[in-house]
This record gives C-alpha cells, sequence and structure tokens, in this order.
C-alpha cells in the first residue's frame, strides 16, 4: 500500500447504501498488516446487526452488537493500539457523546476510530464535531444528492474546490463502487491527498493543474518515482 495508515488515526467513510463502504472496511481489516501501522491489537467492530458482519472478518474482529457504555476504553491499555468501526449506526452514532470523545479524544489513547456515514452533512448531535475531527475521509457516490460535494469541496480546498467536485463527477460518479481518500493528515504531502484504487498494486492519484505547475517548479520527481499513475485534472 502506498501510504499505510498510521495509528491512531481517524477515518470518515460516506456513501450511499450499496455504495461500497463496507467492502472496503472489510478489506482494509483483511489486509491490515500492510494498511494499518502499527497493526491494532484488537478491532471492535459496532454494528447495528450481528449477521451484517461478514463471515471473512468475523475472526478478526470482536462484535459488539449497538453502542457500548461510555466507559467502554476506560481501562484501555494505552500501550495497544485499538481500532473501533461503527457500522450501520447512522443516527444514534452521530448523538452519541462515547462516539465524539473517541474521536476526539483517541489519539491519546492509541485509540482508532473508523465511523461509517451515509450523507456528508447529516442533522445530528455531534455530526459537525466528529466530521472535523476525522483526519481522512472516504467518499462514496451519492447519486441521490451529488450537491454535497460542492460544499465538501469548499471546505477541503478552497482554494481549488472546482478541482474536488471535477473529480467526483468526472470519476467517483461514473465508476460504480469508487471511492475517493481525502487524506487530511499533517504528515501528508499535498500531492497524495486525493487518491483511490489504494488497495492496488497501481493506485490513482488526483493532481490539479495548480499541484502538477508546483511540481515542476520545485522539480520534485519522488512523486513519480513512487507512484506509477496519476491522474490530472
Amino acid at each position: 500500500m502506498l501510504l499505510p495508515f498510521e495509528l491512531p488515526i481517524q477515518i470518515l467513510v460516506c456513501g450511499s447504501t450499496g455504495s461500497g463502504k463496507s467492502t472496503l472496511i472489510r478489506e482494509l481489516i483483511k489486509r491490515r498488516h500492510e494498511c494499518l501501522f502499527p497493526v491494532p491489537d484488537k478491532i471492535y467492530y459496532f454494528c447495528k446487526h450481528e449477521s451484517s458482519v461478514d463471515e471473512s472478518i468475523r475472526n478478526l474482529v470482536i462484535i459488539h452488537v449497538g453502542l457500548p457504555k461510555d466507559d467502554f476504553f476506560d481501562n484501555k491499555d494505552v500501550n495497544k493500539h485499538y481500532l473501533g468501526v461503527f457500522d450501520d449506526l447512522h443516527t444514534s452514532c452521530l448523538n452519541s457523546e462515547f462516539v465524539l470523545n473517541c474521536v476526539i479524544s483517541g489519539r491519546h489513547l492509541n485509540l482508532s476510530t473508523i465511523v461509517v456515514l451515509h450523507s456528508l452533512f447529516p442533522k445530528a448531535k455531534f455530526a459537525r464535531e466528529i466530521s472535523l475531527n476525522s483526519r481522512v475521509l472516504i467518499l462514496f457516490a451519492n447519486k441521490r444528492d451529488g450537491s454535497q460535494i460542492f460544499n465538501l469541496a469548499r471546505q477541503v480546498c478552497p482554494l481549488e474546490s472546482g478541482f474536488l467536485s471535477k473529480v467526483y463527477f468526472s470519476y467517483i460518479n461514473t465508476t460504480s463502487h469508487s471511492y475517493i481518500v481525502i487524506d487530511c493528515r499533517e504528515s501528508v504531502k499535498q500531492e497524495f491527498r486525493f487518491r483511490t484504487n489504494i488497495f492496488d498494486e497501481s493506485p490513482i492519484i488526483f493532481l490539479s493543474e495548480k499541484s502538477v505547475e508546483r511540481l515542476k517548479n520545485e522539480k520534485d520527481t519522488s512523486a513519480e518515482a513512487q507512484l506509477p499513475f496519476y491522474q490530472f485534472l
């Protein structure tokens, strides 16, 4: 994997029903040794129904139906890395002070989170705080409401908002089960912030015209050496 997710990390996975969210999370867990660094000591899978957890990862996670009590992680060993996946708990999850505390304080406790959403800007008590404190967004298509991408683009790249919208409508919204990783971690270089096909040997990185010009001016060829395929937009 080109850029493994360094723990602790807070990730939002957003997309409509059937867009591919659970499939990506399942792949991330199965390939945790190459995708997550360090590999989490325990993975908790919080879900609405136990049957929603795929058989292929049942022996890799600790399944918990519904949200736990607020003191669930109070006795956690801070020297170990835990990952909490909150899947199919949309409304209760975003109104939960427990989930909010996991996202905000997780980096101090070696606790990482993956929160699954159906829309980018849901109306819930802690939706905005959970979103703003997540450093990585994995966005799938929402063919019912494509207007959300314009608001997100103004937040993530206000000087090049048209770039992200173009990526979404020319690639994500036209290809089945496709997604874009929007990586806002400080440790990630600008040219690697927007990418897809993260499990493939040849992942795709999206670059705006300004990013291309900047790389040319800096004569920075490190990106080309590391990644075999770029998509210029």
